[in-house]
């Protein structure tokens, strides 16, 4: 492998989000639909949103799609300064998820959080942080996902039909099955 090659791998495992096709991680549709709602990826951790999805608001005019050396953006882990955040409504470890703070101090994946039944929002304008104080503690755990088979976490049921199955809602995400009506989930 020359050395260029080489270059070209190493930069791809240290970025592998950031790739031709930007592809949001909430609502995994590419690019911008207007000029009012880039994509932008964290210039750390490389994760890739809509400003609307991961709520405009609270980006400021910091925002950009890092195409431009001297704008530069960051999600709030990466603010925090926290490499490896883990959600505490589901076991996924995918780091190509966009993740919101809670009231607990913990993290939670943008789509656990918009689609968990009974989550609340402290800040009912920009979402967060997220509140789990009203999520019984019976719904952990109390159903596999159909995914990756794990009962860790909160599992929702599809509500298609009569499908018996429940998932994560960041496994439903990953495999591309969470239905957009409107909003993120229903």
């Amino acid at each position: 492998m020359s050395s260029e090659e080489n270059n070209t791998a190493a930069e791809s495992v240290a970025n592998p989000l950031i790739a031709e096709t930007k592809i949001c991680s909430i609502c995994l549709l590419s690019g911008s639909t207007d000029d009012n709602d880039p994509i932008v990826y964290c210039d750390r951790c490389g994760v890739i949103v809509h400003e609307s999805c991961y709520n405009a608001d609270t980006l400021d005019d910091k925002s950009s799609d890092s195409s431009s050396p001297s704008e530069y953006w960051f999600c709030t882990p990466c603010l925090a300064h926290v490499d490896d955040p883990t959600c505490a409504l589901c076991p996924t470890k995918d780091h190509c998820q966009a993740f919101w703070p809670t009231l607990e101090s913990s993290w939670v994946h943008v789509v656990c959080a918009l689609g968990v039944p009974g989550v609340l929002f402290y800040d009912e304008l920009y979402y967060t942080p997220v509140d789990l104080s009203n999520i019984s503690s019976q719904k952990f755990g109390n159903k596999s996902c159909h995914l990756c088979e794990s009962r860790s976490g909160v599992c929702v049921s599809c509500d298609a039909g009569l499908c018996p199955n429940a998932f994560h809602l960041s496994c439903a995400n990953k495999y591309g099955l969470l239905q957009i009506r409107g909003e993120l989930v229903s």
